[in-house]
């Protein structure tokens, strides 16, 4: 692989960019924009070459000597631009992966044509150029979520119990054992210029809570708020609702120690659902609205056997309420007021073999128009990375 160094010293220039990011509303109305794709559309096919980035080359396949794929395997989607960030976890290095692929022979604005389909390959303009080790030991990354060119990313350790471990094992898969309890991390990066990241300072960390997707967004009072979802139980979903101390992300000083959450000290708020009614998603979005109204999409397929029994891919709609406002931030010791989800809409899309939106996916906006991208779970034996596109119907 080709590791891309990510400093942390952000110039003002930095600052400034996501000083400026989701102080506005990006969307007049969201569920309308979502409205407009008929039921069980489909996807524009895109790809891009490896490059090269995955040596030993059974890393992220499917084959036989990788285990078939099992735990290591594409988890999240975002563009940013003409780049697709996709992160991914892997269990034999260990380490979560964040990589910038650059659709070189796409617009940076507007809709993707596509460069993949029945004897197409990608464009040598399309391909993976860098890396990022977002963790060695948090080796699992999840959908992901980005507010400008800040892009938030989880990543988690699962402990795996003693049977858990030698079924994997049966199956080729020798999981890293890094002691007994979930642990798991918000990473945030400044990627104005994806080939060139830089880490922010501030992290959220979590102690015997799993993160299996992030979603972040600017209030009206201009703080940061981050929800994530823990691995739901049977019958139960968590999400965390984290707020920022801080109305500027990008002046967060480098710790001297490690505090618990530099720049997210205030305890989490905590909704709790039904899995029957709050799916198994596995990425969010926050959208917020004009009239600064606050959206949650949620995007997975509808099969748990998904990828080796495909179903729907599918976007849920959330509205999120606070029961107190959150015009004034509550002190630094209080947690946020727990807030109210409200289900909206669900939508059917179909992205054929192209991606399955529970390896990762993700939405983009842009001009008021709504994008979807999705990701397969591996790369082919041919050295591509299978992914599509949901673009606004005209």
């Amino acid at each position: 692989m080709s590791p891309l160094l990510v400093p942390a010293d952000l110039d003002d220039a930095d600052r400034a960019a996501i000083d400026e990011a989701g102080r506005t509303g990006e969307i007049d109305d969201i569920h309308g924009a979502l409205l407009r794709f008929p039921d069980g559309s489909r996807c524009t096919p895109l790809s891009a070459a490896d490059a090269g980035e995955f040596p030993p080359r059974m890393r992220y396949t499917r084959l036989d000597e990788n285990a078939n794929g099992n735990e290591n395997h594409f988890q999240g989607a975002e563009r940013l631009g003409r780049y697709l960030l996709i992160s991914g976890g892997d269990w034999r290095e260990p380490a979560a992966h964040l990589f910038v692929v650059r659709m070189g022979s796409q617009p940076e604005r507007g809709p993707w044509k596509s460069n993949a389909g029945a004897g197409v390959g990608p464009q040598s303009e399309d391909m993976v150029v860098g890396t990022i080790v977002v963790d060695a030991g948090l080796w699992h990354a999840g959908g992901m979520d980005t507010l400008g060119p800040v892009l938030a990313v989880p990543v988690e350790y699962p402990a795996v119990g003693g049977l858990q471990r030698f079924v994997q094992r049966l199956r080729g898969v020798n999981l890293p054992d890094l002691g007994s309890t979930d642990r798991s991390r918000v990473t945030f990066y400044h990627m104005a210029d994806p080939e060139r990241p830089k880490r922010l300072p501030c992290a959220i960390e979590r102690s015997g809570r799993k993160a299996t997707a992030v979603a972040i967004a600017r209030l009206p009072n201009l703080h940061y708020l981050v929800a994530v979802l823990s691995a739901p139980a049977k019958d139960r979903v968590r999400l965390d609702f984290y707020l920022s101390d801080t109305a500027h992300l990008g002046d967060i000083a480098a710790p001297a120690g490690e505090p618990p959450c530099p720049g997210f000290a205030r305890p989490p708020a905590v909704w709790l659902g039904a899995t029957r009614d709050f799916p198994h998603y596995q990425a969010l979005d926050f959208v917020r609205q004009a009239d600064d109204t606050l959206f949650l999409v949620g995007l997975h397929n509808t099969s748990d056997k998904a990828p080796f029994r495909k179903g729907d891919d599918e976007i849920g709609l959330w509205k999120v309420e606070f029961e107190a406002s959150t015009d004034e931030p509550p002190p630094i010791d209080s947690p946020l007021p727990p807030p109210r989800l409200t289900f909206i809409a669900r939508k059917s899309l179909d992205g054929g073999d192209a991606c399955n939106m529970d390896a990762g996916a993700g939405l983009y906006i842009e001009d008021g128009g709504v994008f979807v991208y999705g990701v397969a779970h591996w790369r082919t034996p041919g050295g591509t990375i299978s992914m599509a596109q949901f673009a606004p119907p005209e």
